[in-house]
C-alpha cells in the first residue's frame, strides 16, 4: 500500500468516493481490501443500518490523493453494465446548514387531540402556509410533533418569534407552553446538544471546583453506601457516584464524591491520606483536558530529563572512591567481555643495574556510547522511544480541544482527528498507519480526544489496533 506523507487539506473533499451497491458480506476490512490496491486510503466506511443493524448497501473510501481516487473511478465504473454491479463515483457534501433562507417550523407541546387544521388555525395569521404535518413521536406515543412549511422565509421568522412561549389552554389543568423553532437536520441538532452539553459540563466544573473528589478503590470492594460512610464525618455530601461501563453498566474501580464546601473537601483528602489503613486513593478530580495536560508535560519533562543525561560529560560521572586514595574513578555498570577495573600496579621491566618501574596504560573496551567523552547508557525501551518521539511532534502541533471539535461537522471532525492522528503515527514509521487511523476514527470523540493529547494513550490504541489487524490475517 502506498504510504503519503501527511493527509491533505481537512478541506479537501476531492479524494473521497461514494460507493454503492455493495454485497451483504462485505464490511470495513473488505472494502479497504478492495480498494487499497489503488493508493494511500485515509478512511473507508461501510453504512448500516442504526435500528437493525443490517447493511445498506453502500459506503465511503477516501483516498489520500484525488488522483488515486479519480483512477478508481475510471477503471471501476469501465465495466459496470448490469443495475446491481458495484458503481463508484464522487463524494459530495452536501450543504446542512440552510439557516439562510429556511421555511420550515417545528412544534411541539400542542394538545394530543389536535390536528393539522388546528395547527393550521395557529400560523396562519403569519403569512402563506406550503404545508402541515402532525405525527406522533418515535420514542414517546403519548406526545405529538407538528411541521409547518411556510411559502417566504419572513413568514416563518415571523410565526417563530410570534409564537415564542405561546401557551395554550387545557381544560382542567395547567396550559401547555408550545415550542417552535427552525426545523433543523439531525446533524445540526447534534451539534447544537453537544455544543449544549460541553458548556453545562464547563458550568459545573466551575460550580464544583475545589470540591469534586476523585476515589480509587483499587483492589477493594466499594459499594455506594460505604462510600457515603466513609466521606460522611467531614461534612455534607453533595452527590455520590460509582463509575460504570456504557455497555455492559458494571461498576468500576473509582468513583466520585462532591463535598458541600472546598473546606470539607480538602478535609477529607488529608485526613484518608494521611491514615495508615485507608487503602483508597483520594484526590481532587480532574477534567480529561487537564489530565490530558498533566500527562503531556509529564511525559515532555521525562523526555527532556533523559535528553539531558545522555548527553552528560563523562568527567561529570566520576565518583570519588576513598579505597583509591582519593581517585576519581569512573561509575560504568560492567558490559560483556570488560575486565573488572584494578588498581593501577607498576609493572617492573627488567634494566641494567635495576629494576626499574614503568606504568602501562590500562586498556579498556570502549563502547559506542563512550565516544566523544559520552558515558554508556541503558538505551529506552522500543516503547518509550515511540512514545518520545510521539510526545515531541504533538508538543509542536496546537491541541484540539472539545470545543473546537463541537463547532465542527461530523465530516470536518472526522478530518480533523484523522490528519491529527496520521501524522502523528506517522512518526513511529508503522506501516499500518492508514489502518490504523481508519480504526481510531470508529472511536467515541471523548476517546479521540484523549488519544491526540496524550502520547501514551495513542500508543496504547495502537498497540490494540496492531493485535486486532494480527488476528485478522
Amino acid at each position: 500500500m502506498l504510504q503519503q506523507p501527511k493527509f491533505k487539506s481537512t478541506t479537501n473533499i476531492k479524494g473521497n468516493l461514494f460507493v454503492k451497491n455493495l454485497p451483504d458480506d462485505m464490511d470495513n476490512k473488505a472494502l479497504l481490501d478492495k480498494f487499497s490496491t489503488y493508493g494511500n486510503i485515509l478512511s473507508c466506511k461501510v453504512s448500516y443500518n442504526k435500528v437493525n443493524g443490517k447493511p445498506l448497501h453502500y459506503g465511503y473510501v477516501h483516498f489520500s490523493d484525488p488522483a488515486v481516487a479519480q483512477k478508481v473511478l475510471e477503471d471501476m465504473n469501465k465495466d459496470v453494465v448490469n443495475e446491481g454491479d458495484i458503481y463508484v463515483m464522487e463524494y459530495e457534501k452536501h450543504n446542512t446548514d440552510n439557516s439562510a433562507e429556511w421555511v420550515s417550523c417545528y412544534v411541539s407541546g400542542f394538545p394530543k387531540s389536535w390536528t393539522k387544521d388546528d395547527l393550521q388555525k395557529l400560523f396562519e395569521p403569519y403569512g402563506k402556509i406550503a404545508s402541515v404535518a402532525v405525527s406522533v413521536k418515535s420514542y414517546d406515543p403519548n406526545k405529538v410533533q407538528g411541521f409547518v412549511n411556510f411559502v417566504n422565509h419572513e413568514d416563518a421568522v415571523k410565526a417563530v418569534e410570534g409564537l415564542k412561549d405561546h401557551e395554550i389552554p387545557v381544560e382542567g389543568a395547567e396550559p401547555m407552553k408550545l415550542y417552535v423553532n427552525r426545523l433543523q437536520t439531525r446533524e445540526e441538532r447534534q451539534r447544537a446538544n453537544q455544543a449544549t452539553l460541553l458548556q453545562k459540563k464547563k458550568e459545573e466544573v466551575e460550580r464544583t471546583k475545589g470540591r469534586f473528589l476523585y476515589v480509587g478503590f483499587g483492589s477493594e470492594t466499594v459499594t455506594l453506601d460505604s462510600l457515603k460512610a466513609m466521606f460522611s464525618p467531614f461534612g455534607n455530601i453533595e452527590s455520590c457516584s460509582i463509575a460504570r461501563d456504557r455497555i455492559t453498566r458494571e461498576p468500576k474501580p473509582f468513583g466520585f464524591v462532591c463535598m458541600d464546601t472546598v473546606e470539607n473537601a480538602q478535609k477529607a483528602v488529608s485526613s484518608l491520606k494521611s491514615d495508615a489503613s485507608n487503602k483508597l486513593k483520594v484526590e481532587l478530580a480532574q477534567t480529561r483536558e487537564e489530565r490530558a495536560k498533566l500527562l503531556k508535560e509529564r511525559r515532555k519533562n521525562q523526555y527532556n530529563m533523559g535528553n539531558m543525561y545522555s548527553q552528560m560529560p563523562y568527567n561529570m560521572q566520576m565518583n570519588r572512591n576513598p579505597r583509591k586514595g582519593g581517585r576519581m574513578m569512573p561509575t560504568m555498570a560492567m558490559q560483556p567481555g570488560m575486565m573488572p577495573m584494578q588498581a593501577m600496579q607498576p609493572t617492573m621491566m627488567p634494566l641494567q643495574g635495576g629494576m626499574m618501574p614503568m606504568q602501562m596504560p590500562m586498556q579498556m573496551p570502549m563502547q559506542g556510547g563512550m565516544r566523544n567523552g559520552l558515558v554508556p547508557m541503558n538505551p529506552m525501551s522500543d516503547a518509550d522511544q515511540k512514545i518520545a518521539s510521539i510526545s515531541q511532534v504533538m508538543s509542536t502541533l496546537p491541541p484540539i480541544t472539545a470545543e473546537q471539535v463541537a463547532a465542527l461537522s461530523d465530516d470536518d471532525r472526522r478530518n480533523t482527528f484523522g490528519e491529527r492522528i496520521f501524522q502523528l503515527i506517522s512518526t513511529i514509521n508503522d506501516p499500518r498507519v492508514s489502518k490504523i487511523t481508519g480504526m481510531m476514527l470508529e472511536l467515541p470523540v471523548d476517546d479521540l480526544l484523549m488519544i491526540v493529547n496524550s502520547p501514551q494513550e495513542l500508543y496504547s490504541k495502537i498497540c490494540e489496533a496492531n493485535e486486532v489487524l494480527d488476528q485478522s490475517n
